[in-house]
């Protein structure tokens, strides 16, 4: 997870972006480790560059562990992504029979 964000740091600075990296870093550390975590599968980061910044992460199982919502002061996951919900531009999820991506985008 570490990886990604020192990654993402990286890539923001030799690309002179303009994004918030701290917040790009935190949510691709985010993801990853969702993916990671729940997936079990192997994992793929694809970062891209345009009006904003896009990451995505893509992983080997359709289905989402977590969703966003009212979390109890006693839950133990799904703060990720309300990180997430609270940091990025945009995010979502697309889906189809054998894989999911989760991306976000933070503008620059």
């Amino acid at each position: 997870m570490s990886r990604a964000r020192h990654l993402i740091w990286r890539l923001l600075a030799d690309w002179e972006a303009g994004v918030d990296t701290d917040a790009a870093g935190l949510l691709t550390s985010e993801l990853v480790t969702n993916a990671i975590r729940h997936a079990g599968t192997p994992v793929g980061l694809l970062v891209r560059l345009d009006a904003g910044l896009r990451v995505e992460v893509t992983d080997g199982r359709p289905e989402m562990e977590v969703s966003v919502g009212a979390l109890s002061g006693y839950s133990v996951s799904g703060r990720g992504l309300q990180l997430v919900d609270e940091l990025a531009s945009r995010w979502g999820v697309d889906r189809d029979t054998d894989h999911k991506t989760v991306w976000f985008e933070l503008d620059t």
